[in-house]
């Protein structure tokens, strides 16, 4: 299966981008995330700055996938949930809400082993963007290794330099004629 073309964003400016988050909250999940590890998106929910529905319809745009909800039973069910919670609790007074059920489309016929569904593409996608992750994350490790090791290597180098100058002191002070001795005039 070929991926389309993509022009992947980070996740975060997308919901900067959107007007979905401010640029301080990011800055805030961010530095949890690398405090307490996890993925971005799943910070940004746990800490209630964003809904998970807001973080896979932007996941969705950040790979190129569609994901259409409001198809078929319930049409308009998840709108207006999502319009609900992002708004304060309701007064006594306000209109009841109106759903509109539709009777959803037939199924084409397409073989169980293949992906069917934008839902299911965008599975497809981030089982790819978890095994690049942990890819990222064990060549971080290595990283860290080879960086460990060249800071040991640097004090070797200094300590090695410093022995090379103290060296070079005392081959200098061995070349350094001795100053001559005067000579105690004769008597006579």
């Amino acid at each position: 299966m070929e991926l389309p073309d993509i022009s992947w964003r980070p996740l975060g400016q997308l919901f900067v981008e959107k007007g979905l988050l401010e640029e301080s909250l990011l800055d805030h999940a961010l530095a949890e995330q690398a405090a307490t590890g996890g993925r971005l998106g799943e910070k940004l929910v746990e800490l209630g700055y964003i809904s998970s529905t807001a973080l896979a319809r932007l996941l969705a745009e950040q790979y190129g996938v569609e994901l259409t909800y409001d198809t078929g039973f319930g049409t308009g069910l998840r709108a207006e949930l999502e319009r609900r919670l992002e708004e304060p609790e309701a007064t006594p007074g306000d209109e009841p809400m109106t759903l509109t059920l539709v009777e959803a489309p037939p199924e084409p016929n397409v073989p169980d082993d293949t992906p069917h569904t934008p839902l299911a593409a965008l599975e497809d996608q981030l089982a790819k963007l978890a095994a690049a992750e942990a890819q990222v994350a064990e060549l971080d490790s290595v990283l860290d290794a080879m960086r460990e090791r060249a800071a040991e290597r640097e004090a070797q180098i200094a300590s090695l330099v410093d022995e090379l100058r103290q060296r070079d002191e005392q081959i200098a002070l061995l070349k350094t004629p001795a100053p001559k001795k005067r000579r105690a005039p004769a008597k006579g």
